[in-house]
């Protein structure tokens, strides 16, 4: 019985699991890097089965595939969101509500408060948070837990045109890439500049998940004509000490409000998950 058991064992550790099924939604500058890398095998046992994106997949390495928004969350067991706030106010609930595990780029939209709620109620399906391009967060978390912060304020300072958007003026986007000195474009709520500034300060919302207070954190973006970074400051203070923390990082070549960081944040985080995934196999 003892020899039974012993060749029952060796064959249960030689079986292979399958790979973890994985999807992108959004083809943009984060997209694609993370395409490239996982086809590349930057993360073991995982199967990139295709792309989200209601655009064809122009320059897209051979046999990567373009799938339908349900197609994909019927075959994946993890799916990756590039793609907006947009997509996660229509979306990302179904995902985790179908049982599918959900790495989310855009924490800007935890900006919103009932959206905040639904998220987090939702299941079975996990939802996975990268830090993007900040750290910190875990420190943040942990002195937030023992005292409220008497005041954060991040301060997020980018180039002139990695913070035009759509909704200036033609004159306000001229006088903004005409700046031949620092300024001041924004300062406000965490939920205000996720709505005016989506795709550039989610890290604000970032920071207020951590401390679990949107309304103790303020948020200052400047414009700087001379900034070859990315650079997030956040200041935090309290009865138990004063804090800084400085984050320079490199915009991506395609997306000037992207961070390039901000892909090895998520494929990091997707590692984690895959592992935790393959754990209950």
């Amino acid at each position: 019985m003892n020899e039974d058991l012993v060749q029952h064992n060796s064959s249960n550790s030689t079986t292979t699991a399958p790979p973890i099924a994985v999807s992108i939604v959004g083809y943009g500058a984060i997209g694609r890097v993370l395409a490239d890398r996982l086809l590349a095998g930057a993360v073991q046992s995982v199967d990139l089965i295709g792309v989200v994106d209601q655009k064809p997949l122009t320059s897209a390495p051979a046999g990567l595939q373009r799938l339908g928004f349900e197609e994909a969350l019927s075959a994946s067991q993890i799916m990756v969101e590039c793609a907006g706030a947009g997509f996660v106010r229509q979306c990302a609930r179904t995902i985790v509500e179908s049982g599918v595990d959900l790495v989310l780029c855009s924490i800007g939209a935890y900006a919103d408060p009932e959206l905040r709620a639904q998220l987090n109620a939702a299941g079975p399906g996990r939802i996975v948070r990268p830090t993007g391009a900040i750290g910190a967060l875990d420190f943040l978390e942990a002195a937030a837990r023992f005292e409220r912060f008497d005041q954060v304020t991040l301060t997020t300072t980018k180039p002139p045109r990695a913070l035009l958007r759509d909704w200036m003026s033609n004159d306000e986007q001229q006088e903004l890439l005409a700046s031949t000195a620092p300024r001041e474009v924004f300062r406000g709520s965490v939920r205000k500049a996720c709505e005016l500034y989506p795709s550039s300060i989610n890290v604000a919302a970032a920071i207020a998940m951590a401390i679990n207070d949107f309304d103790a954190v303020e948020v200052v973006i400047r414009s700087d004509p001379d900034a070859s970074f990315n650079r997030h400051s956040i200041d935090a203070g309290a009865s138990f000490g004063q804090y800084r923390f400085t984050f320079e990082n490199r915009p991506t070549p395609e997306n000037p409000r992207t961070s390039g960081i901000v892909a090895a944040s998520v494929l990091h985080s997707l590692e984690q998950l895959a592992q935790r995934q393959r754990a209950l196999l």
